[in-house]
């Protein structure tokens, strides 16, 4: 970071305030995912004990502003997942930028976000398809879910309004991800 591109000893402090505060983010994260894991597990849990009885019963506003929020909430989730992944990534940027490109820490944030190809990349690629499948996959679920269950009621439309969220979603999924991982 230094003009002479040694790294000074207030250089090595910022690197690790950042890094403590980028390993805090990734903490972030992994907490909503688990949060979010189990909003979905008790979705899936209270559907098959009940699923029967609230058809029975019919949809009143009620379950219907429910079986709505349930989606919505794993989407707002997924927008603070989202979000502390975006600061992430700029903290990495910037250690990147910073540092001399040829130190340990600017190739490892390279690495760390692909854009090294070093032996480690594939690593990097197939774990960063697994997170953002287990991310993204219990939103869709819900939404079809949630669509499946309000179709009952309301006729299709709702499974169409749900094909249309989840195309979307994936969507903003799919852009999100290019700009996360680009390259510059």
């Amino acid at each position: 970071m230094s003009s002479e591109g040694a790294v000074n000893e207030m250089d090595v402090e910022l690197y690790k305030i950042l890094k403590a505060e980028a390993s805090s983010y990734l903490d972030k994260i992994q907490t909503l995912w688990l949060q979010k894991f189990t909003l979905t597990g008790a979705v899936i849990a209270f559907s098959l004990l009940n699923g029967q009885a609230i058809l029975t019963a019919g949809f009143g506003h009620g379950a219907t502003i429910g079986l709505v929020l349930i989606p919505v909430l794993a989407i707002v989730i997924d927008l603070k997942v989202a979000e502390f992944s975006f600061h992430t990534r700029a903290i990495s940027r910037f250690i990147a930028r910073e540092f001399s490109a040829d130190t340990t820490v600017a190739k490892w944030e390279r690495t760390l976000w692909g854009m090294e190809r070093t032996p480690e990349s594939r690593d990097v690629a197939f774990r960063s398809v697994l997170t953002i499948t287990s991310a993204a996959a219990p939103t869709i679920a819900l939404v079809a879910a949630a669509s499946l269950y309000l179709s009952r009621a309301y006729g299709g439309w709702p499974l169409i309004i749900g094909a249309g969220v989840s195309l979307l979603y994936v969507a903003a999924v799919i852009a999100a991800t290019i700009d996360v991982f680009r390259r510059n």
